[in-house]
């Protein structure tokens, strides 16, 4: 608390000090008290109200001090009144008793939000794992009965799995701490496995590969490493044209951080779509993604945020698009808790 403050405050108390050593000092001169006993008795007003001011101030800076680092020092901000300092006036009394209530409703509120949250989170879960099922059938039954019809049916069931498992992998992103393990992988394995989710469309797109120099090993958490890949990779597959598309993947090391590269000449970004890209929906001026949700970069982004990978996006409209994941290299990182 600077003095100014505390001056400001208190300028009507003090103006009402000051009017009234001027009246009493006024009354003893008219009175025909001598002008050395009215300096003496204006001294001692003065002194008086200035050692009274002079310890409020203090008491008060000092009972600022021990607030400010009590709220500092918390992390949990919520639980300021449980550390607060015992109150010494009746209006601190008041302020405590009534922000300690508000906090007990706003944690009791809190709670149930996030049961619900907790039970919604358990529904989605489940019910993404029965939809699984009949998923799995209808390919099963379309690869057993490969005709025109169900080769076209099996590109809509293709779809009903990605967003199926993005709801899957969007239910669980807010809590990857509780379901990560880090472990050495190999980035050619991963690849491996994303694409073959991806050949059926490749072949039918007759796109070309380029995969090379990806036979190197990163500390991550493979199960949803292949998640993030796949994110990326289904934008190439899917905006790159048809007999002509080609994608390339290949590793990259440098000082500190090792990086995978996917490459493809799809339309590309616009400049003023690319600051947007990783946002939630975002699905940029581009009329022929319509069917886009918008949540596969961004979940992409999230998940590598959270596992501590870095995600880099370069594009130019009608160039195609290139998608950069870092992973760093001679350190484990902890993913951060919400």
């Amino acid at each position: 608390m600077r003095l100014r403050d505390y001056l400001y405050e208190q300028a009507e108390t003090l103006l009402l000090w000051v009017f009234g050593m001027l009246v009493l000092g006024g009354f003893l001169w008219v009175t025909g008290t001598e002008i050395p006993v009215v300096l003496c008795v204006e001294g001692v007003w003065f002194f008086v109200t200035l050692l009274s001011h002079g310890r409020k101030y203090l008491a008060l800076k000092q009972r600022y001090a021990e607030v400010e680092s009590a709220f500092d020092l918390l992390e949990e901000k919520y639980l300021f009144t449980e550390v607060l300092p015992k109150p010494n006036t009746l209006v601190e009394q008041l302020y405590f008793s009534c922000s300690r209530e508000s906090n007990k409703a706003m944690l009791e509120k809190i709670e149930e939000i996030s049961a619900g949250s907790r039970e919604y989170k358990e529904y989605m879960e489940g019910w993404v794992h029965e939809i699984k099922n009949p998923v799995t059938a209808m390919k099963l039954f379309c690869n057993n009965h490969p005709t025109k019809e169900t080769e076209e049916l099996q590109k809509e069931i293709q779809k009903l799995d990605d967003l199926v498992e993005q709801t899957l992998y969007y239910a669980r992103s807010g809590y990857t701490e509780k379901d990560y393990f880090i472990q050495e992988c190999c980035l050619e394995e991963v690849i491996a496995q994303v694409l073959s989710e991806f050949r059926t469309l490749i072949l039918q797109k007759q796109l070309h590969l380029d995969i090379h120099d990806i036979e190197v090993r990163v500390y991550t958490d493979p199960k949803w490493l292949a998640y993030i890949v796949k994110q990326l990779l289904s934008n190439a597959v899917k905006y790159a044209p048809v007999s002509a598309g080609c994608i390339s993947m290949d590793a990259m090391q440098q000082e500190n951080s090792l990086w995978l590269r996917i490459r493809d000449n799809g339309p590309g970004i616009s400049k003023a779509d690319l600051p947007r890209v990783f946002e939630k929906g975002f699905t940029g001026e581009h009329r022929e993604r319509k069917a886009a949700t918008g949540m596969g970069l961004y979940l992409a982004k999230r998940l590598c945020d959270r596992l501590g990978l870095e995600l880099k996006l370069e594009s130019k409209d009608g160039q195609g698009t290139t998608v950069f994941i870092g992973f760093p290299v001679g350190k484990l990182h902890r993913p951060e808790s919400l």
